[in-house]
């Protein structure tokens, strides 16, 4: 699934072995970073990158905490609107 209803959504890198960041769209931009498993992101744009055999890969450009562009099956859409708590704390 392409993430056309995850624009602005906060997501979670799912990928084992993590995701590659790239500057452009394109699978041969620039390498921008690497970003581990579990790692958040803010999807804000999504797209193809359409390879020379004609398949289309699903792309979504994220903005933090690396600006560039990621594969769409490496993130899953986190919860929208939910409070964490991760500690005692809040039951106080």
């Amino acid at each position: 699934m392409v993430a056309e209803a995850w624009c602005g959504h906060l997501c979670r890198v799912k990928a084992n072995q993590g995701a590659v960041v790239r500057a452009g769209r394109a699978l041969d931009s620039e390498l921008v970073g690497e970003l581990p498993t579990g790692a958040e992101v803010r999807v804000w744009e999504s797209g193809f990158h359409l390879k020379q055999d004609g398949t289309k890969i699903g792309r979504c450009r994220v903005t933090e905490p690396l600006n560039g562009w990621l594969s769409a099956e490496c993130v899953e859409v986190l919860p929208q609107g939910c409070l964490l708590y991760t500690s005692d704390a809040a039951d106080e």
